[in-house]
This record gives structure tokens, C-alpha cells and sequence, in this order.
């Protein structure tokens, strides 16, 4: 039994990871502030997760925030000024998000190669 539920965590930590892309700050202008996008989940809407944590991902320490710029989950750790970067840079790539989310055809790379850098403040 405890063989089938490992496989199950795993088989959902595949799934998760395999539907996310992660977005670095040289891609997306936020500096060391790393964000992810994904692909259409039945658990939550179209959002942005956000790490607290410089240049890494922590399971444990990240917020989410929706496409109108509303944190959904997490507390945010980042700065005001941060905070609102990463809401302009949604709303510069709200289309590319928007596609990213509903379209399985839309892959990673060309999802990042259609991408918006914010430009430096």
C-alpha cells in the first residue's frame, strides 16, 4: 500500500513540475526574483507564483498572485517596489500567460521566446 501512495506523490510531483515552466530574472527583467507559469490545473486559476527566495525555489516560502496583479496565496516577502515589477511585468505578458495556460500545443520554448523583459528600472 505505501508503495502505491509514493507513486501517487510522485506521479503528482511529475505532474506539477512537467506543468510549470520556471522564468529566471535574465529572461524576465525581475533581477534575482525567479517566477513561474503554468500550464491549466483544475486546482487554481491562471496565476504567477513567486519566490521569497533569491534565485531559488522553495516549496515552502513563495506567494502567488493572479493576472490582475491580486496575491491569491502565499504572503509576499518581496519589496513594494518588487511587487509592483512583477505586477508590470504580468501585464506585459498577460497574453503570452493567458496562451501559455489553455494551450497544450504552446510549448516552453516558444511560450519563452515570446516573451516581454521588463526594461530595467
Amino acid at each position: 500500500m505505501n508503495k502505491k501512495i509514493e507513486l501517487n506523490a510522485a506521479t503528482r510531483l511529475s505532474y506539477v513540475i512537467e506543468a510549470m515552466a520556471t522564468l529566471q530574472g535574465k529572461r524576465t527583467g525581475l533581477g534575482n526574483i525567479l517566477v513561474w507559469i503554468s500550464k491549466r490545473n483544475p486546482r487554481h486559476g491562471n496565476r504567477v507564483k513567486v519566490s521569497n527566495i533569491r534565485d531559488t525555489y522553495s516549496p515552502d516560502d513563495n506567494f502567488s498572485i493572479d493576472l490582475d496583479g491580486v496575491i491569491q496565496e502565499g504572503h509576499s516577502k518581496v519589496s513594494t517596489d518588487e511587487l509592483e515589477r512583477i505586477r508590470n511585468w504580468i501585464k506585459l505578458n498577460k497574453p503570452v500567460i493567458e496562451r501559455f495556460w489553455s494551450d497544450d500545443q504552446y510549448l516552453d520554448d516558444e511560450m519563452k521566446k515570446d516573451l516581454k523583459k521588463l526594461a530595467k528600472k
